[in-house]
């Protein structure tokens, strides 16, 4: 349990500091100077459907990309369930089609669950819901070799032990994305400045 504890505290640091480590690059003057006088206010361009955490740098050719999907883009269950929702579909739909697009693409999926229960019963819940979540991605035609990670760390990492509402518990069971590598060409291209 300790050695879980270690190693968890280990990834989140890492993770965070990954999160952290450069602001965006600002745009060029010449472009905010053409959108200002074209009557515009100068604002970053907008990307459907690739979340990134705020302030996670945009990488360079040849690394490996990383993309912490957002909350919204997490897979929450029921109490002690493992079954799929309408919503949890829906929210792995676009991401199945982007493992599907990029056979580059990877992705880590991590398990978690709300207090409630033993240890070694939320173990053995969230490796479960990781597994009703790989099912899905295989279906939507993401390949077995693109899920790399398939942890559940229970209810061991950001669960609340005070955490007494269902609307507080339904955060903590949920199973997390995160997107690796890929090739740069499936990203949605971002629309140049006129």
């Amino acid at each position: 349990m300790n050695i879980l504890r270690k190693h968890s505290a280990c990834l989140l640091a890492a993770l965070l500091t990954a999160a952290c480590a450069s602001a965006p690059p600002a745009p060029p003057p010449q472009a905010a100077a053409g959108a200002e006088k074209a009557g515009r206010a100068a604002k970053p361009a907008e990307r459907p459907a690739t979340p990134r955490r705020p302030g996670t740098p945009a990488s360079k050719p040849g690394e490996a990309r990383t993309t912490v999907l957002d909350f919204e883009n997490n897979v929450y269950f029921a109490v002690g369930s493992t079954r799929l929702d309408a919503r949890g579909r829906s929210t792995l739909q676009p991401i199945g089609a982007r493992l599907k697009a990029d056979r580059e693409l990877r992705v880590a999926l991590t398990g978690h669950t709300d207090h409630l229960g033993s240890s070694e019963y939320n173990l053995a819940l969230g490796q479960k819901r990781v597994d009703v979540v790989v099912r899905e991605l295989i279906a939507l035609g993401a390949w077995s070799r693109q899920i790399v990670q398939r942890t559940s760390y229970g209810n061991e990492l950001g669960g609340e032990d005070d955490c007494r509402s269902e609307e507080c518990r339904q955060a903590d069971r949920r199973v997390e994305l995160q997107l690796v590598g890929g090739n740069e060409k499936t990203d949605p291209p971002v629309p140049s400045e006129p």
